[in-house]
């Protein structure tokens, strides 16, 4: 997602790329829980470390300059800009969902990444932000909040027009080679029993009080 909000905002769309592309210097936001996490993580992925900015995902040479959250998590960006291919500017802001709906009402965006799963809320207010751009809006979670509104509009779909628009890829520690068999089964041996499917196969979550199917048998 990291890449993707990189290609937007620079408008360097690599040959092989067959997903949405826009011909225009873009603005966009990419958003996590709190503004905590939205520092350590989107914003790390996208900028590098605090003493590193320009060593994350958006080449440091296309960032025009970033600005100071003036208030929340110490060493916050608000806003990146970043060269565009076109010759005009990109405007990438970084928000979290802490700050509730109506932060995310009344303004166009061309493209949103929601880093881990936002409040109905904040989402249904997103993809209304979109509606004059015909834009695209991208999330990337663990479904640990189980079948919430969220999910359930992926998975189930209210009706068959709502999933002509929308798309789902769900991915587990199998797509993932890079993972080390040794700490996945120490991550399991020490993660509750509930959460095992949601962590590794991108299931949503039952909750604690899950209950397993077992043989007649047994």
């Amino acid at each position: 997602a990291a890449y993707e909000t990189t290609l937007h905002a620079t408008g360097q769309y690599p040959e092989w790329w067959t997903g949405y592309r826009f011909d225009h210097p873009t603005e966009g936001w990419a958003c996590g829980t709190t503004s905590e996490t939205t520092r350590d993580i989107v914003q790390r992925e996208l900028l590098g470390p605090e003493d590193a900015i320009g060593t994350g995902m958006i080449p440091g040479d296309l960032i025009v300059h970033t600005t100071a959250r003036p208030h929340g998590a110490p060493g916050s960006i608000e806003t990146i800009s970043v060269r565009h291919v076109s010759g005009g500017t990109s405007k990438v802001a970084l928000k979290s969902y802490e700050q509730g709906r109506r932060s995310f009402e009344g303004t166009e965006k061309d493209w949103i990444w929601c880093d881990e799963e936002p409040p109905e809320p904040c989402y249904t207010e997103m993809k209304l932000r979109t509606m004059t751009t015909r834009g695209i809006i991208y999330t990337t979670f663990t479904p640990l909040q189980g079948m919430s509104e969220v999910v359930k509009s992926f998975l189930e779909p209210e009706n068959e027009k709502a999933g002509d628009y929308m798309y789902y890829v769900q991915a587990g520690w199998d797509h993932a080679p890079h993972l080390d068999e040794e700490e996945k089964k120490a991550l399991l041996a020490t993660t509750p029993l509930y959460q095992h499917r949601a962590r590794t196969l991108g299931e949503p979550t039952l909750g604690v009080g899950a209950i397993y199917p077992i043989a007649e048998d047994d």
